[in-house]
Formats: structure tokens, sequence, C-alpha cells
């Protein structure tokens, strides 16, 4: 008998798009910004898309799980906070 477990992904980003994929590889949940659901136990891959970069964990959900991604870093030649090459003195701009 499956039982079933909380998932609760959280984005830094709020517009970041979240999907979950089953072991089948059948989407079975989505959510944008924070996601909560209850699934069977059994292995997950949870995607999260924000700022045109992907980020992917799997995930194995034998008890209820709380998965954070952290905010993208995305190259631009502007020096803005959290994005690759973004040097300490371009942080105080």
């Amino acid at each position: 008998m499956s039982h079933k477990y909380r998932l609760t992904v959280r984005a830094a980003d709020a517009t970041a798009e979240i999907t979950v994929h089953d072991g089948r590889f059948n989407r079975v949940a989505s959510g944008v910004g924070q996601y909560v659901g209850e699934h069977p136990d059994g292995l997950y891959q949870v995607r999260v898309r924000s700022s045109g970069a992907v980020e992917e964990q799997l995930v194995s959900l034998d008890r209820d799980q709380t998965i954070t991604f952290e905010p993208v870093a995305f190259a631009t030649p502007v020096p803005l906070v959290q994005t690759r090459g973004s040097a300490p003195h371009d942080r105080d701009v």
C-alpha cells in the first residue's frame, strides 16, 4: 500500500515556473513561485525555471519534504545583485 506525503517546493523568485514529474516522467503538478501538494511515495523530479535558466532536483518522497531553490544567477553586462560575475563593489551601486 502506498502512502501519500507532502511535497513543498519554494523558489526564491516568485515568478519561477515549478513542475513536478513522477518516476514515469509524467507531469503530475505545477505552480508558480511555490507549490504544495501530496503525492504517493516514490521518485520525483522537481524542475524550476526562472530568468531563462532551469534547475532540477530529484526527490525520493518517503516522508514530508520541503525543497528550496535559491535565486538563479544569470550573466549580464549590467552590474546587478545576484548575477554571475557581479563583484562586491557592484552591489553597492
